[in-house]
């Protein structure tokens, strides 16, 4: 992947992420272990907000916790392939039951990292997801199968 000086001198701009998490501090720690390639546009706390804000932000990827009010995140993922929004969307969550995986990818997740993982995986899973690879956190990759 490009650094971000070098993205700059080519006229490109940053990655622009919608990180939706209903903790508000995982939108700053998502920030950091994506780097200076990305920029976190926006953080918002429930599936409705996910869904409300991606017509209006145009991201280029999001980050999406599974366990969240209002709307989880699964579904709102499974309503923005609905509605034709084709950002690709990397799962971040707790849960590793492999029905819950599925579901993720069935919905048209792009990727699932484990929070346990992330400092190690988020940004691997972000760059596999921009090329419109799958990619799974190790502990969830049987999950798929």
């Amino acid at each position: 992947m490009e650094t971000s000086s070098e993205r700059e001198k080519a006229g490109h701009r940053a990655i622009r992420v919608i990180v939706a998490d209903d903790h508000n501090k995982m939108h700053d720690m998502v920030d950091r272990m994506l780097g200076p390639d990305f920029d976190v546009v926006l953080g918002v706390s429930n599936g409705l907000e996910l869904i409300e804000e991606v017509e209006r932000a145009n991201p280029d990827l999001l980050v999406v916790d599974v366990s969240m009010p209002r709307l989880n995140g699964i579904k709102a993922v499974e309503r923005l392939r609905a509605a034709g929004q084709d950002a690709p969307a990397v799962m971040l969550s707790g849960v590793t039951d492999p029905e819950v995986v599925a579901d993720a990818l069935k919905a048209g997740a792009s990727g699932y990292v484990l929070k346990t993982r992330a400092a190690l995986d988020l940004k691997l899973a972000a760059e596999a997801a921009l090329r419109k690879e799958p990619y799974l956190s190790r502990g969830v990759a049987s999950a798929a199968d």
